[in-house]
């Protein structure tokens, strides 16, 4: 006999196989809103320590978003001066002096622990203390650094390309084996990352949307979650009745999964990510592959074409697409 299980979806009660609690460790994600301001093209010197003025210290300006981070990304390219140079002691720090909601905040550089030429970095970190966007008014200013002087000549390191953003993460909640994304609107994104520790496992993800609009959700390299290998996913979607609309092997970056501005009516929606060789059916069936390792998940929603919507009234076709499976 097969055990049925009551699940909550975006306040939608439905019955699942019992399978489907079998999730990861998944955490992170919700709601992002995000502002992103790029310093230039650079270089900027990484020279010594803190104050040094072997340091590029460049004004970042001001933090309109309209919303509370908790969140700061920081991107570029990081390139050695000499060989002598190692990717981890260049940091960067971000600060404001305002005397009413004086902050500080430094990014350690995840970088590779060898001598290396050039390498592209992209982090998020969770920010200590939530940051309002009055904290950036005056005085904000980006030090680029390095925590051991190689080359008391000159600079360590340059970074270029740089942009800084700071996003608002609202944390997911676990119910039942099914990690809630929330509602969105057209021009809201959310994410979440996940770690498949062991083998067998899967992860479902509730989000309901608001209006009619097209979603885009893929993996991607886990960049500021957990810490371990990445793993080659595939991904789903099924409706709030469990019908399998539409899945993905290899359509996002790499080995990675997704699914690309699929026409969706308003209402709530299942995201199922597993490894590769996983199968899906209706009825939120999801057979997990054996992969283990770590993913992101990355979901848009957006205010779709006027005709995007012709095919929803065909008794509610639905879609599978399939990529040719990894090697």
């Amino acid at each position: 006999m097969r055990i049925l299980k009551l699940l909550t979806i975006c306040g939608l009660a439905v019955a699942l196989p019992s399978a489907a609690i079998a999730d990861s460790n998944a955490t992170g994600g919700g709601i992002i809103n995000s502002e992103s301001i790029f310093l230039g093209a650079g270089p900027f010197d990484h020279g010594s320590g803190l104050g040094s003025p072997l340091n590029t210290v460049a004004a970042l300006g001001t933090f309109t978003g309209g919303f509370t981070a908790n969140y700061m990304r920081i991107e570029g390219t990081l390139t050695a001066v000499n060989t002598a140079t190692w990717g981890s002691e260049a940091d960067i720090q971000v600060r404001s002096d305002n005397l009413l909601n004086p902050f500080s905040f430094t990014w350690e550089n995840p970088g590779p622990d060898e001598a290396f030429t050039s390498f592209n970095y992209n982090s998020a970190q969770e920010l200590s203390t939530a940051v309002d966007p009055s904290s950036f008014t005056t005085g904000f200013d980006v030090e680029f650094f390095d925590t051991f002087e190689d080359d008391a000549a000159g600079p360590d390191a340059q970074s270029s390309n740089v942009t800084i953003s700071f996003e608002e993460l609202v944390a997911v909640s676990d119910t039942n084996g099914v990690f809630d994304l929330g509602s969105v609107s057209p021009g809201d994104t959310a994410g979440s990352v996940g770690e498949f520790a062991v083998t067998g496992l899967f992860d479902l993800y509730g989000i309901n949307l608001a209006t009619d609009g097209n979603l885009s959700f893929f993996t991607d390299e886990d960049l500021g979650g957990f810490v371990g290998s990445t793993v080659d996913t595939e991904i789903a979607i099924f409706d709030a009745a469990g019908i399998l609309l539409a899945e993905d092997d290899d359509g996002g970056p790499g080995t990675y999964s997704g699914i690309f501005d699929l026409a969706l009516a308003a209402g709530d929606y299942t995201i199922a990510v597993s490894s590769f060789n996983s199968t899906f059916a209706d009825g939120f069936s999801v057979t997990p592959g054996t992969g283990i390792g770590d993913y992101s998940l990355n979901v848009s929603f957006a205010v779709p074409e006027p005709t995007s919507f012709a095919l929803l009234g065909l008794g509610g076709l639905a879609m599978v697409i399939r990529r040719r499976r990894s090697a």
